[in-house]
């Protein structure tokens, strides 16, 4: 196992919470990457769950959690329990065969995950992205509070 050097993300403090201890297996990440089943799922996660600032640690984890549903290590291959994502997952895994599936298990990490993420996914166009996402439940009592407060400064200055 080799550490990706020159990382911002190699160092997050996450990964050395890791199972893994940090380590980046360039093998298993190649092992990913030659999965065609695995690089679909890969795009599809993280369209819906962008790698940004502080969140990529949380896109790695929650890919990692569906790819092991979705290739049968939590027991359940049905296509229900696999992906809700793909109605695909069964075939899927008779395409890919028992040992395909089972590579590709062995690779996922975190640390692999993250590192995939690094080589195959462009986050520059998240730079602008807030890092807070915070739940925007607007009422109008709340506008108007802020109206008159607003309205109230200058009168008071």
């Amino acid at each position: 196992m080799r550490r990706l050097s020159g990382s911002p993300m190699a160092s997050s403090a996450h990964e050395a919470a890791d199972a893994g201890s940090g380590d980046v297996d360039m093998a298993g990440v190649q092992v990913l990457e030659s999965s065609v089943d695995f690089m679909s799922l890969f795009y599809c996660h993280l369209t819906s769950c962008p790698p940004h600032g502080p969140f990529v640690y949380y896109a790695a984890m929650t890919l990692l959690r569906r790819a092991k549903r979705r290739y049968g290590a939590s027991g359940s291959n049905s296509v229900t329990g696999a992906d809700v994502c793909s109605a695909y997952a069964s075939w899927s895994n008779d395409a890919m065969g028992a040992d395909g599936a089972a590579a590709v298990l062995r690779a996922l990490t975190i640390p692999n995950v993250m590192a995939l993420i690094e080589k195959r996914y462009d986050t520059s166009h998240l730079s602008n992205w807030p890092l807070l996402y915070v739940p925007a439940e607007i009422r109008s009592a709340d506008v108007d509070a802020l109206i008159q407060r607003r309205q109230q400064q200058p009168q008071q200055g």
